[in-house]
């Protein structure tokens, strides 16, 4: 398993999601008229009920959001979460190397791989089929297509999505027409959903799983290239924006960061532990414990999470999810190319994304096909038995 591809996706992620934001916010300067337009307009949704996406998308600036919100202590945080984040990354590393050779205890084969993976894809493909057809049905009966509306209307736990992409990239060396099956309907709910992360994630996890990072693939990797940035640029010149839309996406986790800094900073010892333990609760054991949005920030709109950040607000469950999954990859061996998908998926949470949830999806992920390969073995018990 080749690693070092991991260090130039990290460093696109880095420049992209961490210095390009920086880059902005020195290239333009805001002016005191354009903060006081904002607390205007503010005012005056609260007279008359405008909604505030309203609000945010008239005034058409997240740099005005960004000076009224920045903290000139948040570069400190920044620099401390970045070296935290790249020391894990490091033993994260090295401890995937240590291991590859290593396993123990529990092996699952790739003719029960190829039967848990298809098991697993084709009841994940129906349940995505279901919102395929009610967003189909969307498209047939309302008078005006609306991003909202649809978000609204599919705005659920998208868990079965998420097992799809990652199954189905792991899946493709044992079962390429399911694997193209599942990339296809991927692809059609995010065009009808408008959206384009779930197809961005599985193009980078397939490419970074299973092409190789060599001179023979290079026009597998040109052809990744621009498959990338005609997922960047499409909607920019559809809606003949601005370029510098597409750097709206790294700015929108980075105001996201910046609220959660000014979070962590006011948060007391007993509330950060308790709210540690209320993530827990209702994230493993899906338990209805409500609890603060570290993103929330009166009168701004909720942006992306960062995933540098969730680990600081969530550090207990970090640590204690961090121990599960390091147990569950040391003793149970699913394959190289499951192994270096967690490795992609999880660089991808650091940058934007619950980081820690994911943490707790791989582990889940764990032990479905645990419990999948465990049912198994014991079908095949009884079959024998009946033989």
């Amino acid at each position: 398993m080749n690693l070092k591809k991991n260090y130039y996706f990290f460093l696109v992620f880095f420049i992209y999601y961490i210095l390009s934001p920086t880059i902005l916010v020195k290239y333009y300067q805001i002016d005191e008229f354009s903060i006081e337009s904002i607390n205007y307009l503010i005012n005056l949704r609260n007279h008359i009920g405008l909604d505030l996406p309203a609000i945010y998308n008239f005034t058409g600036d997240r740099l005005i959001l960004y000076k009224k919100i920045h903290n000139d202590n948040y570069k400190y945080y920044e620099v401390f979460t970045i070296s935290f984040v790249v020391i894990f990354l490091f033993v994260l590393n090295k401890y995937f190397k240590s291991i590859q050779l290593n396993y123990s205890r529990f092996i699952v084969k790739d003719k029960d791989q190829k039967i848990i993976f298809n098991f697993i894809s084709i009841v994940c493909i129906l349940f995505l089929l279901k919102d395929i057809i009610l967003l189909i049905n969307h498209y047939y009966l309302a008078e005006k297509i609306l991003r909202e509306d649809l978000y609204n209307l599919i705005n659920n736990r998208k868990t079965y999505l998420n097992i799809l992409i990652f199954v189905s990239v792991v899946n493709f060396r044992l079962n390429k027409k399911l694997s193209y099956f599942s990339y296809l309907s991927v692809l059609v709910y995010d065009v009808l959903s408008m959206s384009r992360y779930n197809i961005f994630i599985l193009i980078i996890l397939h490419f970074f799983t299973n092409v190789d990072l060599n001179r023979k693939n290079i026009i597998k990797w040109t052809f990744l290239s621009f498959i990338m940035l005609f997922i960047i640029f499409f909607r920019i010149i559809i809606q003949n924006k601005n370029i510098l839309t597409f750097f709206l996406e790294s700015f929108d986790v980075r105001l996201g960061s910046e609220i959660t800094f000014e979070y962590l900073k006011n948060i007391t010892y007993h509330s950060f532990f308790i709210e540690n333990i209320k993530f827990i609760l209702r994230d493993f054991f899906y338990l209805d414990y409500s609890g603060i949005n570290f993103l929330q920030k009166e009168n701004i709109p909720i942006f992306s999470a960062r995933g540098f950040d969730t680990i600081i607000c969530y550090f207990f469950v970090f640590i204690i999810y961090t121990i599960i999954l390091f147990f569950l990859i040391k003793n149970i061996k699913i394959g190289d190319e499951f192994l270096y998908c967690i490795n992609i998926f999880l660089l991808i949470s650091l940058f934007r994304g619950n980081f820690v949830h994911n943490l707790n999806f791989i582990i889940k992920l764990y032990l479905l096909i645990f419990i999948i390969q465990w049912a198994i073995k014991i079908l095949r018990q009884l079959k024998s038995k009946a033989v």
